[in-house]
């Protein structure tokens, strides 16, 4: 299985070869969300079948001879065409030029984390043959993350920032620090388990208490994925949410093995109504 999900819009371009390389069955799953894109390229010649529902995920199926291909009905799939350089618009992808002819800009590319601390993921580009301290010496370049395609309804930055949940959005960002997600109404049920559209990262305190009841379920991988680092309130190694609401509200998260541990005080403070779930 192979699974493209992941905190914004991601894509996977696939053919035959690939498929009776990743899997021993030459049957190849693809796990992915509705704005996720899917393309099976042009050299190939898949015959589109009838979809499949395998443990309550409706499936579309391709098959080329002995591989087959089972995608997540809801992702965005392109058949019969890989992304051409020409087809780049800023929006469906970047074309990154190198400084200088012979480079070899790209040879070496690599994932740098959040280098500017504002919630974007930055990536090292090798220039293996550049020569700023003599021949073939080398150089590194960074490239900034950024919202290319402004789907960032609200974006938090360097420091500790507040955001303000509204049901419409699609991506909410806290950026770094310890960042604060909102509600500010009353009969708000805010469940993780049904947010495909809505990506919410970098959030370590979720205030339900608004101005009257409202409901927040999540489970073990919300704790997991919501912060972008580990002893957010205390050392303890562990990814960590605050969760503050009043008498009238409730968090659900059920059947996810958690254990009764000692109240702590959190920046000073703790209250009956204010929960901290933690997981290694």
């Amino acid at each position: 299985m192979l699974d493209i999900r992941g905190s914004g819009a991601n894509s996977v371009i696939v053919d035959a070869a690939l498929v009776t390389r990743l899997s021993d069955t030459n049957v190849l799953r693809i796990r992915a969300d509705s704005h996720d894109l899917v393309t099976i390229a042009a050299n190939d010649a898949w015959i589109a079948g009838s979809d499949i529902l395998m443990a309550g995920i409706n499936y579309a199926q391709y098959t080329l001879d002995s591989a087959r291909l089972q995608i997540e009905a809801t992702a965005m799939r392109e058949v019969g065409r890989g992304l051409l350089l020409g087809d780049l618009n800023g929006t469906n992808g970047l074309r990154l030029a190198g400084v200088a002819a012979y480079d070899f800009s790209g040879d070496a590319i690599s994932a740098a984390g959040d280098v500017k601390g504002d919630g974007f993921d930055d990536l090292l580009i090798g220039d293996i043959l550049a020569n700023p301290h003599g021949d073939y010496s080398g150089s590194t370049d960074v490239v900034f993350g950024r919202d290319f395609t402004g789907t960032v309804a609200q974006q938090g930055g360097s420091g500790n920032d507040t955001l303000v949940w509204d049901g419409a959005a699609r991506l909410l960002d806290g950026g770094s620090g310890v960042d604060t997600l909102r509600i500010t109404g009353r009969g708000v049920s805010l469940d993780f388990n049904v947010l495909a559209k809505h990506h919410i990262t970098a959030i370590e305190h979720i205030d339900i208490s608004g101005t009257g009841n409202n409901s927040l379920t999540l489970d073990i991988h919300d704790v997991l994925a919501l912060p972008d680092h580990t002893d957010a309130f205390f050392g303890a190694s562990t990814h960590q949410v605050l969760v503050d609401g009043d008498s009238g509200d409730t968090v659900h998260s059920i059947a996810q093995g958690w254990v009764p541990g000692a109240d702590v005080s959190v920046q000073g403070t703790s209250t009956p109504h204010r929960i901290m779930l933690r997981r290694v």
